[in-house]
């Protein structure tokens, strides 16, 4: 059994539970460093080197969480860290590929200068100017390091990632009219924080009641006003699997058909968790869309540990 409850207007959020765990761990991966820059010089670095990379570092991080997402706002780019056609081009299937229409002919100062950091981080931990207390300790520097390193570069695709998502929904909105509607869903827990920053990864799969929020999108195409309307589904026990995925899609669907009956066709839209992307849910949602009395015309998954944003058509699954 499960209850449909309609959801008001959010107000501000002012706690950090559910924090998004790439932008968490990137944030994560330069305190890292800052821990090996101060242990290289305990061992005897230069203290002004050290200074200097910290500085740096710094600089990196704030540049990141600032104007990186600015940089990146077009499309197509003369600088290969801003170009979203390369960067959210898969680098093995051609379906999933866009050639830039203008060459790389420019670099980023910025980008640039966080590259050459990283790469000063990693020769001075290489290199002569400190003494280990230990032999092992050289390696386990290199490995915080490449740890670090690479949640640093997932956070930087991420941005990418999250603006190009939101330029897609964007469109989406833009082509909307008064028979489509947009469905955007993902679970929730009711459970508060344990911790001041959690994570998305220690925050979702706690015990307790499962909720599942859908948001609706809908569009006047006369005045051009975007409502949004959202619904919470609460379970007292529900296995978090395709099948009940599937269930509240089609009785969402059903509600929103009933408020809202000229709409004809909707798109949904999740992020990629095993209860979504999965071939049952894809095979058998358009059939729940047909017997609320709307079209599923697509669904769009986001694959945050992907390079790319891929689409599911489901025409193609339903031949």
């Amino acid at each position: 059994m499960f209850k449909i409850l309609e959801v008001q207007q959010a107000s501000q959020r002012k706690s950090l539970q559910g924090l998004d765990s790439t932008a968490a761990d990137g944030m994560a991966g330069f305190q890292t460093l800052e821990t090996l820059i101060e242990t290289l010089e305990k061992g005897g670095m230069e203290k002004q080197w050290c200074l200097v990379v910290c500085r740096k570092l710094r600089d990196a991080k704030r540049y990141l969480k600032t104007d990186f997402c600015v940089h990146c706002q077009p499309h197509d780019s003369t600088c290969t860290d801003h170009c979203r056609y390369c960067a959210l081009s898969d680098p093995v299937e051609a379906d999933f590929q866009h050639l830039c229409s203008r060459g790389h002919v420019l670099s980023c100062d910025d980008c640039q200068g966080m590259k050459n950091v990283l790469q000063k981080v990693r020769l001075g931990i290489d290199g002569s100017s400190w003494t280990p207390y230990i032999s092992e300790q050289r390696e386990d520097l290199l490995y915080d390091f490449d740890r670090a390193k690479s949640d640093i570069l997932l956070w930087k695709a991420h941005i990418i990632r999250s603006i190009n998502q939101e330029e897609a929904k964007q469109e989406a909105l833009r082509s909307a009219d008064d028979t489509s509607a947009i469905l955007m869903m993902d679970w929730a827990m009711k459970f508060l924080q344990i911790r001041c920053r959690e994570k998305q990864s220690d925050w979702f799969g706690k015990r307790g009641l499962s909720w599942h929020i859908s948001a609706v999108i809908t569009k006047n195409a006369g005045t051009g006003k975007v409502k949004l309307k959202s619904y919470a589904h609460i379970f007292d026990s529900c296995q978090q699997d395709w099948y009940a995925v599937c269930s509240i899609i089609e009785n969402t669907l059903e509600v929103v058909k009933k408020d809202h009956p000229q709409i004809t066709q909707v798109s949904l839209r999740s992020d990629e968790g095993g209860c979504y992307h999965n071939n049952f849910l894809l095979a058998v949602v358009r059939d729940a869309g047909k017997r609320a009395g709307v079209n599923v015309v697509r669904y769009s998954m986001t694959f945050p540990n992907r390079s790319t944003e891929k689409m599911c058509a489901i025409e193609s699954f339903a031949q």
